[in-house]
């Protein structure tokens, strides 16, 4: 979506756009959750782990603040799980669920 590079866990269009609910995991470790339309961000929240950074309603990000109603409406619950051994750290990482599993895809932008 929009040309940053991450990876997108959601519904797609016929041709493989974003569309429908779902989630982009950006590179810098950001997350966001919402809405898309062609490729595109229409509506939802922006998050560093589990904080709210931003808000985005109708394709524009909200200049007004954090708009509570969309953190509601598009929640990210992380959790990080580690497990050690003896020559490394490996890590899990467990995102929220996506209703409607039948029409769940992912791609990858890179």
């Amino acid at each position: 979506p929009e040309g940053t590079d991450g990876r997108y866990r959601g519904q797609l269009d016929p041709n493989a756009n974003a569309s429908g609910k779902g989630i982009f995991d950006y590179r810098s470790g950001f997350t966001f959750v919402g809405e898309f339309k062609k490729g595109k961000f229409v509506k939802g929240a922006y998050y560093r782990g589990n904080e709210v950074r931003g808000t985005m309603k109708d394709g524009n990000w909200d200049q007004k603040g954090i708009d509570k109603s969309l953190v509601k409406e598009f929640p990210y619950d992380m959790h990080l799980y580690s497990r050690l051994n003896k020559t490394k750290k490996s890590m899990v990482v467990e995102g929220p669920q996506i209703d409607e599993p039948e029409t769940f895809s992912v791609f990858c932008c890179i």
